[in-house]
């Protein structure tokens, strides 16, 4: 199982600007490279801004709110989407950059890091915030320079947050139905639609393990499937977007 998500994680990972070339949220590499943003392969709309909330602990202890929020940012064009995980949002530029650290640094009790050396002498790191049931997973490339490939949390949540009875998105629970997950209103708002499985159709018919994610700014927002159930939602961070590896980002709290 680790292996397969492992692959999976490194294939995303590989493609790059491929798999951001176009739909609702698409950009260019040159795009990440830079201060500002405007949404859109094409370039339409204004450079926006993201906020950064910096009571994000309510986001995280209020049992009533959902675990993930997809916020329109409006751009004066197809709007830029943004998810907010716990209250931290995932957007690689401007204040809320800072989303990650806040994320890490208010859940990083009872953390652990664990190193693992391939064949290939690349160095996978695994970084584990069990107050949230969630992980983050990247590369060592040196000694200061971390690339992160994926933050996944899985669902439901730790009993302390909220449990089976914590929505995670909008109104639905964990076990939620691909179907459902397209048909949620901020989900729609935001990307139309615009679903990609990366393992094959067998989870839209209520049966199976699968992956489906959507293209936003900076990554791709994922939710991973077991027997056609939502068991886990994922962030891919975008390679291209240089952002992400800023080593401040990654530095123990």
């Amino acid at each position: 199982m680790r292996s397969e998500r492992v692959l999976i994680v490194l294939a995303l990972w590989i493609a790059g600007c491929g798999l951001l070339g176009g739909g609702k949220g698409g950009k260019t590499a040159e795009d990440g490279e830079s201060g500002e943003h405007t949404s859109g392969s094409s370039g339409r709309g204004k450079p926006v801004v993201v906020d950064m909330p910096w009571e994000t602990t309510k986001g995280r202890d209020d049992p009533e709110l959902p675990i993930l929020n997809v916020v329109l940012v409006d751009n004066g064009a197809d709007g830029v989407p943004v998810p907010y995980l716990y209250g931290y949002p995932l957007y690689g530029e401007g204040d809320a950059l800072r989303g990650i650290v806040k994320l890490r640094h208010d859940n990083f009790e009872g953390a652990t890091r664990e190193t693992l050396e391939d064949e290939h002498g690349v160095v996978h790191v695994l970084e584990r915030l069990p107050m949230l049931g969630c992980e983050i997973e990247g590369i060592q490339e040196s000694e200061a320079q971390f690339v992160p490939l994926e933050l996944r949390c899985e669902v439901p949540p730790p009993r302390e947050l909220g449990g089976a009875k914590r929505p995670v998105l909008g109104t639905l629970p964990a076990g939620a139905t691909p179907g459902q997950i397209l048909k949620d209103p901020s989900i729609v708002k935001a990307f139309y639609g615009q679903w990609h499985l990366t393992q094959g159709e067998a989870p839209n018919k209520g049966k199976g393990d699968g992956l489906g994610y959507f293209n936003t700014d900076h990554g791709q927002l994922a939710f991973g499937f077991a027997r056609g159930k939502l068991v886990r939602i994922a962030y891919y961070f975008d390679p291209p977007v240089k952002n992400w590896r800023d080593p401040t980002l990654w530095m123990p709290p």
